[in-house]
């Protein structure tokens, strides 16, 4: 069952995408209308590719030893994993780092932060407002974020 919330991130995600796509046209006929690399040599043309990130909500545990673990998946436009690529875990308000993984070879990348998990009010903050996984592009594809909610169990 989708909710409103999982509604209103997915418009945001795909608002995030379209600045980003006008942006990068932007800049694509700027360096068109210059007819060249600021060398004065042929300009070469890199086409970046879209992502899509996605954030499932994290869980965290706060009786007993507390717990938290978030994960995020990466695609190509054609659905494909993108392996080997860093995510970065945010808590979404602060923007502070919770921790970083690699995509696996399913395109997956997860923190798990066991009963070490840092600042508890970070954490706190997270429960209220979620995190924020980060892929921060390369030479070949866009940077993407993607936003999830972060659950409390008792145990």
């Amino acid at each position: 069952m989708t909710t409103q919330i999982d509604l209103q991130n997915q418009v945001e995600q795909l608002q995030k995408q379209l600045e980003m796509m006008k942006l990068q046209q932007q800049i694509e006929q700027m360096q068109g209308s210059q007819g060249g690399s600021p060398s004065g040599g042929a300009a070469s043309t890199v086409h970046k590719k879209h992502v899509k990130l996605e954030a499932t909500s994290a869980k965290g545990t706060v009786i007993g030893q507390a717990a938290a673990s978030g994960r995020a998946t990466l695609r190509d436009t054609d659905g494909e994993p993108i392996q080997d690529q860093e995510i970065i875990f945010l808590v979404t308000t602060s923007r502070q780092e919770v921790g970083r993984s690699s995509t696996d070879a399913r395109g997956v990348a997860e923190i798990n932060a066991g009963s070490n998990i840092g600042d508890p009010q970070m954490w706190l903050e997270a429960l209220g407002t979620g995190f924020t996984a980060v892929f921060q592009g390369t030479k070949e594809y866009y940077p993407a974020e993607a936003k999830a909610s972060v659950r409390a169990s008792l145990f």
